[in-house]
């Protein structure tokens, strides 16, 4: 668990209220009660976690929602403040011994299969595949730094020379799907090219959990007061006190409230507050974007797809970009039967308003164009974050228009009366989109809400003195060169004397 600081204030009276108990509720819930806060949290839904949803299929747990420990760390790129500190979940799951199991290192690093609809059966060429991919990154590596805050990644892409043929143009957009759309669950054209790789991950590893991502919740909801099925109408803060309504006509007043509801909800205006957010806050969560990704969950008799054992990723270029552009083969990690299929952007607000069975009839449309010969599959589970009134959507990504300085004003509390603070995977500048982001922000805002300004200064001044040592080490480490270098120097014009 990360601390928050210590100060000489007796909080045991100070009633925090916490809209949402996904990841970033539960972890400020627990940063409150460690400091003895009166702490309840309101979940519209009928079970907690928010976008993090285990279920289960044919007796396997699968996560149809959040999946990855994005890098277990230690060290998150250059960032002071994770020095030599592993993932905050990461972490979670070390002290409370739930097993994970390393994926990948690195997205990039991952073994895939290219099928293409025009060849039923026939696997792509690796080697016709990975041209493309180091092509295309190539490409916008060369282009990103031009790149305006209204330039898109299909902007930049547009010159690409991907070949003369319709045939070659269906292969490219998969490829650029696979590498780019799924990381904001958006088109090429709605994501902003001088952002889209802003995301700072923890090193290391990537890791998934055997026994579903809800036994992070488990251990973050219990003994936390939440109450289900509140569904927050409006927020009040003209008083002292906040005035928080729900649905079923129940009225809660608490001193601060923390809202970590999805950035779609704000986006749709589903909650109204009073009086109106600041138009600098207002403009950034509608400038932002919320991406869409759907998982559709298959398990078969058996892991039929022995000739794509070994690859992390079965990846499709259909007639329409996007659609089951990539399937993950988990059985190459649990042993279990089941592949995990992917829908993004407009590929999946098309499937989301089909019914299970028209969905299930496109997706073994396409898994019988790699493998003609595949059975029918005995179980499913899909996902529909789109039409979930309490997600809408998936997670935030960096619109074209927006800039990063949107996820401050997004975060930013001064402007209500420090009375109302925001949390969650959209308010983490440079970790948008990840269960850390939405862990950390809960941390962060549960110590704003108790000491304000004073936790972001003690915060800076412990992230100067860390700064401060580690630049005191490294002069013990080359002090004993320079003094031999000196020395070395020096005895040979003594001697000359």
């Amino acid at each position: 668990m990360m601390s928050g600081v210590s100060m000489a204030h007796d909080l045991s009276e100070l009633k925090v209220l916490i809209i949402g108990a996904g990841a970033s509720g539960l972890a400020a819930a627990r940063e409150l009660l460690s400091h003895k806060c009166r702490v309840t949290v309101l979940e519209a839904r009928d079970r907690v976690g928010g976008r993090i949803h285990t279920v289960e299929v044919g007796g396997n747990k699968v996560d149809m929602g959040a999946s990855w420990i994005h890098g277990i760390g230690p060290n998150a790129e250059d960032l002071p403040r994770w020095k030599r500190r592993y993932n905050p979940i990461y972490q979670l799951a070390k002290d409370n011994k739930i097993q994970t199991v390393p994926t990948w290192d690195n997205e990039t690093n991952t073994k895939i299969s290219f099928y293409w609809n025009k060849t039923p059966g026939k696997r792509l060429d690796d080697s016709l595949i990975d041209d493309l991919f180091d092509r295309i990154d190539e490409h916008v590596d060369q282009s990103v730094p031009f790149a305006s805050i209204h330039t898109s990644v299909e902007d930049i892409l547009e010159d690409f020379e991907y070949g003369s043929t319709p045939d070659s143009k269906e292969i490219y957009d998969a490829v650029a799907n696979f590498m780019y759309c799924q990381v904001d669950g958006a088109e090429l054209s709605d994501m902003a090219a001088k952002y889209f790789d802003e995301v700072w991950k923890f090193d290391g590893e990537e890791h998934v959990f055997p026994d579903g991502y809800k036994q992070i919740i488990d251990i973050l909801s219990k003994d936390v007061n939440i109450q289900l099925n509140k569904v927050v109408t409006t927020i009040d803060y003209t008083q002292d006190k906040v005035v928080v309504d729900t649905s079923d006509g129940q009225i809660y007043i608490a001193d601060k409230v923390i809202v970590t509801v999805p950035l779609g909800v704000l986006k749709a205006d589903s909650i109204k507050f009073i009086p109106n957010l600041s138009k600098e806050k207002e403009r950034a969560i509608n400038r932002l974007g919320m991406g869409l990704m759907d998982k559709l969950c298959l398990e078969f008799p058996e892991a039929f797809w022995k000739k794509d054992k070994d690859s992390d990723w079965i990846c499709y270029a259909s007639d329409t970009p996007g659609l089951w552009v990539d399937t993950l083969n988990v059985h190459k990690y649990f042993g279990k039967p089941l592949i995990v299929m992917f829908n993004i952007g407009k590929a999946a607000i098309q499937m989301s308003s089909l019914t299970d069975e028209e969905v299930l009839e496109s997706a073994m449309k396409a898994i019988r164009n790699w493998y003609p010969n595949a059975p029918k599959y005995v179980n499913y589970v899909r996902s529909n974050w789109g039409k979930d009134p309490y997600s809408r959507g998936s997670y935030p990504f960096v619109k074209v228009g927006a800039t990063l300085e949107d996820f401050d004003y997004y975060r930013e509390f001064d402007s209500t009366q420090e009375r109302i603070f925001f949390a969650g995977d959209g308010t983490v500048k440079g970790m948008i989109g990840c269960v850390h982001a939405a862990y950390i922000s809960g941390v962060d805002s549960a110590n704003f809400a108790m000491f304000g300004h004073k936790y972001e200064y003690s915060n800076f001044s412990h992230i100067k003195l860390e700064e401060s040592r580690s630049k005191f080490k490294e002069m013990l480490y080359i002090l004993p060169g320079l003094i031999f270098l000196l020395l070395a120097l020096i005895v040979p014009l003594i001697f000359t004397l």
